[in-house]
């Protein structure tokens, strides 16, 4: 969990407690009422986007979802913020059991 490893990194400062920044992170999970949803990003890619945010370039928050991606019903979403240029900034990326208003609400609660 990203929080753990800040966590970790403020509490214990060492050369073995530092953050990776390109290490791929769990930043909310949600397991109840049937609902088993991971939200996953790296310490980087939250970066950029503060860094974008800050320096007040125009961005445009948005979100797509892959659906049924094995037998079941697994659905992945991706969130990122499109900017000026055409470019785009991943923020990051969930893994849910289903299409839902519950999973899309988890995983913009999770970045």
């Amino acid at each position: 969990m990203l929080q753990d490893q800040i966590k970790l990194h403020n509490d214990k400062p060492s050369k073995s407690n530092h953050i990776n920044p390109n290490k791929m992170m769990v930043t909310s999970s949600q397991f109840s009422n049937c609902i088993v949803h991971w939200c996953m990003s790296t310490p980087n890619i939250l970066l950029n986007v503060a860094r974008g945010i800050n320096s007040g370039e125009k961005m445009t928050l948005c979100m797509d979802g892959t659906f049924g991606t094995c037998s079941s019903e697994t659905c992945l979403y991706g969130v990122r913020y499109g900017m000026m240029g055409g470019s785009t900034a991943p923020i990051g990326y969930s893994i849910n059991p289903k299409e839902s208003t519950d999973a899309i609400r988890a995983t913009f609660n999770g970045l």
